[in-house]
């Protein structure tokens, strides 16, 4: 006897009793796993929301640094059209630097706009002042 229905063949008095048999078992297993006045709601109280990353990233201008003292610098991001904060990296890239440099350039997120971020980047006094850019990257989740 075929497990399935084919396009075609006859419909037997024998296939629509094993149709009839298994049926009356999947009734015989679901009724044994649910008590009289169980309810079953399969519909979820919110619809899921699913929301592609928007990712962003550039290099900002080369700009000279100060021994001693902090340089301020904006990032621009306003071609992304963010809608929330996004979430930004940032990162040194110095050609030629020297041991001091690379020590001294740890750039700070000071505050941050859909369409840009505030930063800053101290560079240590005794340390020799140089010239920087930064890449970042910037994602919304």
């Amino acid at each position: 006897m075929a497990s399935t229905f084919n396009d075609g063949d006859p419909i037997d008095a024998a296939t629509l009793q094993s149709l009839l048999t298994r049926l009356s078992q999947v009734e015989a297993i679901a009724g044994s796993k649910v008590s009289a006045g169980s309810s079953i709601n399969v519909v979820p109280k919110t619809a899921a929301e699913i929301v592609v990353p928007k990712f962003f990233g550039g290099v900002t201008e080369r700009m000279d640094l100060i021994s001693g003292a902090y340089k301020t610098f904006d990032i621009d991001y306003s071609d992304a059209g963010f809608t929330v904060n996004p979430i930004i990296t940032i990162t040194p890239y110095c050609a030629n630097i020297t041991k001091d440099v690379t020590l001294a350039y740890a750039p700070q997120i000071t505050a941050i706009t859909k369409t840009g971020a505030k930063c800053r980047v101290r560079t240590p006094s005794g340390t020799t002042a140089g010239s920087a850019r930064f890449h970042f990257i910037a994602v919304q989740n």
